[in-house]
């Protein structure tokens, strides 16, 4: 298991490496995904659609009168890192104390995440969309139909992927802003990198070194392939893809081309054939 991290590790080492020009150099804005429990000196970045709820879920068991029952996103405010270590400077320190310290960050198959997004939030084309995110949808629908009336509207999967290139322009919204971004991992020396492909392994083997023996809820589903613990997304999602437009499909690769890099992902043959 330490091989495999070690090997993650060098995979996002050579990829600060190569885009060191074109990647910021502070993490300020990195303290709004950072969680601490400072009974098992575990620092979690959370990214959302990433396997988030899941381990903030383990992150919450870790605290003393833990209980199940609420939004876990809510309940788990108390360890929000700014809160429990301080700023971006004290946080650097704790990372580097890695005698001391456990720091993780979880990543997921880029193309499985936007699938999951839009199941999730835009509930699967089937519905209206739910609460804040029906005004990034507003704005999609009424270019594809002349400005007519939006209320009632459906969000086609092609429509979303328009609208997660349109919010790169201003605040990103952190259920799709890249995972170089969201942890900013070239500047915070994370010790170990998750996949949602292999969550059961990765956190079971960090749960057992530091002492929790805690068990990934098997609720959480990331649809990896089965038999293999290789970074691949699945069939499962590929038909989403299906009809959408290759110049719309490489402008996707574009904005999360170093999250494919950075954390070992594999294109598959159907974006390949596009770029």
């Amino acid at each position: 298991m330490e091989q495999r991290f070690n090997e993650r590790r060098e995979v996002l080492k050579m990829t600060c490496k190569k885009y060191a020009s074109k990647l910021s150099n502070t993490a300020i804005e990195t303290l709004n995904s950072l969680y601490y429990s400072k009974d098992f000196n575990l620092l979690l970045c959370s990214v959302a659609k990433a396997g988030s709820s899941t381990m903030k879920n383990q992150l919450f068991r870790l605290q003393k009168g833990y209980y199940k029952d609420g939004n876990i996103h809510k309940l788990v405010h108390f360890l929000r890192a700014n809160l429990r270590v301080g700023g971006i400077k004290e946080v650097k320190e704790l990372m580097y104390r890695r005698k001391k310290n456990t720091t993780i960050m979880t990543a997921r198959h880029p193309l499985d995440r936007l699938v999951s997004a839009y199941r999730d939030k835009y509930r699967d084309g089937q519905s209206r969309p739910k609460g804040k995110f029906i005004n990034l949808a507003k704005n999609a629908v009424k270019r594809d139909t002349g400005g007519r009336n939006s209320r009632n509207i459906t969000v086609t999967f092609t429509q979303f992927l328009q609208l997660v290139l349109n919010d790169q322009r201003g605040n990103v919204n952190n259920h799709w802003e890249p995972y170089y971004k969201v942890c900013t991992p070239c500047v915070l020396p994370y010790q170990y990198i998750f996949n949602t492909e292999t969550l059961n392994e990765d956190f079971s083997y960090i749960s057992q070194k530091i002492g929790a023996n805690l068990e990934v809820d098997q609720s959480f589903h990331a649809h990896k392939t089965s038999g293999t613990t290789s970074n691949t997304t699945t069939t499962h999602y590929f038909h989403y893809y299906t009809f959408v437009d290759p110049d719309l499909l490489r402008k996707i690769y574009k904005v999360y081309q170093i999250d494919f890099e950075m954390f070992g992902y594999e294109v598959p043959e159907f974006l390949k054939r596009v770029l």
